[in-house]
């Protein structure tokens, strides 16, 4: 069944197409075949025998039976999809196939190598751009455009007041994260006082993510797809920071933030690594921080994007990569990289020279947790080179939930609230804003959250918690 196909034929339920499009083909390699199906055309499909080692892949194909393959390249698939002429589509993610039109599967073929990291499919598929008339006005929102010169094009009057968005069925909310962008102009520019992850909230160049992680707080007037907003107006945000920490001047003494410098959270609603695939702003405003003398900025990410090794931030900039165990993050974070990935892209980003950190958020309690945590510790333990060991700093964020995005995640994923949603262990706590959310018990919670730090530092002893929460 070709993938192109599966909204059609999983009839009255697009949630659950998209379910499987998001769980398989985001992290999966897609070849796409031409032509007829080869036993239409005499392929002796029961009386495959072995190849030699030299076959090629269209021999491969025609001369053994596949089940289920370790490795493939690029070229060799290119190869064997225009050797074969096939019209249908594999799906193959860490080297195994999800998906075999022939009704058969490989299980080696033989010296092509590893699959090669290239033909991932992309994370954003974008065909309908929602914006602002100032915003295309402007040289970014230029930019924007002509990156995607074959979206349709929808103007509105404000970024946050787009009905089709904001009124959309939960259920249904995965596909604009993949195909919709909305380009517009920030208009409140103040910078808040914070004391956490960074010293003030800066003034954010988008918000609204690609990412569908299970317990994120960001959907709000967007509704709940809450897909990328793009701010086009990038050097009025940068000149207000400028000035911001001008006004500062030095810090006058240390605090858990940092020893010297003035941080700046340039990320509070959205993801920088997934937003520079869309726009140059996440460059502009490393380039910015390279030339603070007084101020570093600082984003947490859930994504591998190698774009940014090449962005120079000489130290300036912080990346709070966010793990947590490999099972948890197949559960709750939809469409973010591989927990494996975002570990192995520490050292590169480190050597790039970003000062890395990472964030142990969020702490979902369930059974077991202390060896899941404990084996996540362990693989930390074995990556990281000496250089990032010795300046490590983590943040612990206890899970926060709530009764509105309960309901939600009931919509689309109600496996997730399996773990999300533990009335036995949590209680109702009014947030800073107001808001009503579920957190771990009082008293409960303050003694996981140390054996949760008495765990890390059993495993790495070399990681300051520079805060708990």
């Amino acid at each position: 069944m070709p993938v192109v196909r599966w909204h059609d034929l999983i009839t009255g339920s697009p949630t659950l197409a998209d379910a499987n499009l998001d769980r398989l083909v985001h992290n999966a390699h897609r070849i796409q075949l031409r032509g007829d199906i080869l036993r239409r055309n005499g392929h002796p499909r029961e009386t495959a025998t072995r190849p030699r080692t030299n076959a090629t892949p269209a021999e491969i194909m025609r001369n053994r039976r596949p089940t289920s393959p370790e490795y493939a390249s690029t070229g060799a698939w290119q190869r064997l999809a225009e050797a074969t002429g096939q019209d249908q589509c594999w799906l193959v993610s860490q080297g195994r196939i999800l998906h075999d039109p022939f009704g058969t599967s490989l299980d080696d073929i033989g010296d092509y190598g590893p699959i090669s990291r290239g033909m991932t499919a992309p994370l954003l598929d974008i065909r309908r751009i929602y914006l602002e008339p100032a915003a295309a006005g402007l040289p970014r929102g230029r930019q924007v455009l002509d990156r995607f010169p074959a979206a349709e094009r929808i103007p509105v009057q404000s970024h946050w007041r787009i009905p089709e968005l904001r009124e959309g069925d939960p259920e249904d909310f995965l596909r604009p994260k993949r195909e919709v962008l909305v380009l517009g102009v920030k208009k409140g520019l103040a910078f808040r006082p914070n004391g956490r992850s960074a010293d003030f909230i800066a003034p954010s160049t988008s918000n609204g993510c690609a990412i569908a992680c299970a317990y994120c707080y960001v959907a709000r007037r967007k509704g709940h797809a809450n897909p990328i907003s793009v701010f086009a107006n990038i050097e009025e945000i940068l000149a207000a920071t400028a000035r911001h920490a001008a006004t500062l001047g030095p810090k006058a003494a240390p605090n858990q933030v940092d020893p010297r410098d003035w941080v700046y959270d340039l990320g509070e609603n959205g993801d920088l690594s997934v937003d520079a695939l869309v726009s140059d702003n996440v460059r502009d405003l490393v380039a910015l921080f390279r030339s603070l003398p007084n101020a570093k900025g600082s984003f947490a990410t859930k994504w591998v994007n190698p774009d940014l090794l090449g962005y120079d931030p000489q130290g300036r900039t912080r990346i709070r990569m966010s793990l947590m165990p490999h099972g948890l993050a197949k559960l709750l974070d939809i469409r973010a990289a591989p927990v494996a990935e975002r570990i192995a892209a520490l050292p590169d980003l480190h050597r790039a020279g970003y000062e890395v950190q990472v964030n142990f958020s969020p702490v979902v309690l369930r059974e077991g947790w202390e060896a899941e945590w404990g084996a996540l510790f362990e693989e930390l333990d074995a990556t990281l080179p000496a250089a990032v060991k010795d300046r490590l700093a983590a943040e612990i964020i206890m899970l926060t939930h709530n009764a509105a995005l309960h309901e939600v995640n009931l919509a689309w994923h109600p496996k997730a609230e399996e773990v999300l949603w533990r009335p036995d262990i949590q209680e109702e706590k009014r947030s800073e804003t107001g808001a009503a959310n579920l957190r771990y018990r009082t008293g409960w919670k303050g003694r996981w959250l140390q054996r949760f730090r008495d765990l890390l530092a059993a495993r790495m002893p070399y990681c300051r918690v520079r805060y708990a929460f």
